[in-house]
């Protein structure tokens, strides 16, 4: 058992063991009994080690930003480790700017983050096991209504020093499947307005279109608050969503009952969009296959008079 070390809301304990044989780590998160609890004894939580294999490396994407060059963005699947934890609880519990635009707009609680440690853990661990079946069978992802998928954003300096800045993914909502599966995102306020979020916005489109939807058997939705959040609402434009209309052609709003009724606009693809553009990146790949075959038709000709 390595030292445990106090997450960063103060609330939360997390212990590491460490297999003698294979140094692999298995995280365990419980209540830190230091700390008086008003929510009560939170159940304790395991986290094995989770090692990606170069095969899936299409899950990761780096890239840089016009506006900071100094910095190397990366963004990678959620793994258990130090960093992941307590940057998602920094930003989603104790950075204001950011967590007032997420659900009802409150901190997120100790409970609240255990849920999604666990969900976002699952669903990584789901979505490689999915994928690897997918690449068995030559069907593509086979979709699933349980799908979530998570992924940590961090920032490097020119030193190779790194900082969790944030968290986006896909996640489907089974109480709420008239809006199937939906997109989300969060970043630290200081890199709001360098470009970030239609990179990381871009980064989903791709990632839905080429892996996840190659079935077409779901639909890709993005939520925002009503009014308060027109830089999210932008990303979602980037992607090349829309606003969901009524039949009188106004705009919906829902009132999400488990967010303490925070009303939220909805954004989707229109019918046709992902089809086009699938349909578009088909025929660029044909075009270039045919491009290759006749200039390698050319130099054979070209050899033989």
């Amino acid at each position: 058992m390595l030292r445990p070390w106090v997450l960063y809301s103060g609330q939360l304990v997390c212990s590491v063991e460490e297999d003698s044989c294979s140094q692999d780590k298995t995280y365990i998160i419980s209540s830190n009994p230091d700390v008086e609890n008003s929510e009560g004894q939170l159940s304790r939580e395991i986290f094995p080690e989770v090692h990606i294999s170069p095969e899936f490396a299409y899950l990761s994407k780096e890239f840089t930003l016009s506006k900071l060059p100094a910095k190397r963005i990366h963004i990678s699947p959620f793994v258990p480790s130090e960093a992941n934890f307590t940057g998602l609880i920094q930003l989603l519990q104790q950075t204001p700017d950011t967590y007032k635009t997420l659900m009802d707009g409150k901190p997120w609680s100790d409970k609240e983050l255990l849920k999604v440690f666990r969900r976002y853990y699952k669903g990584v661990g789901n979505t490689i096991s999915l994928l690897r079946s997918s690449i068995r069978t030559g069907v593509g992802f086979p979709w699933n209504p349980s799908f979530d998928m998570c992924y940590v954003v961090y920032a490097y300096d020119l030193d190779g020093e790194k900082t969790f800045i944030g968290r986006c993914g896909f996640r489907y909502e089974q109480d709420n499947a008239p809006w199937g599966t939906q997109v989300f995102y969060a970043f630290s306020p200081q890199y709001w307005g360098s470009g970030l979020g239609k990179k990381v916005g871009a980064f989903l489109k791709q990632q839905w279109v080429q892996i996840f939807n190659t079935q077409r058997q779901g639909y890709l939705r993005g939520m925002v608050q009503a009014g308060k959040n027109p830089a999210s609402a932008r990303v979602l434009e980037s992607m090349g969503m829309k606003r969901k209309l009524d039949l009188d052609g106004s705009p919906v709003n829902v009132k999400v009952t488990e967010w303490n009724d925070a009303l939220y606009s909805v954004w989707e693809y229109p019918l046709d969009v992902l089809t086009t553009e699938k349909l578009k990146n088909k025929l660029v790949k044909e075009e270039r296959i045919r491009d290759c075959a006749n200039r390698e038709s050319k130099v054979r000709i070209r050899g033989m008079v």
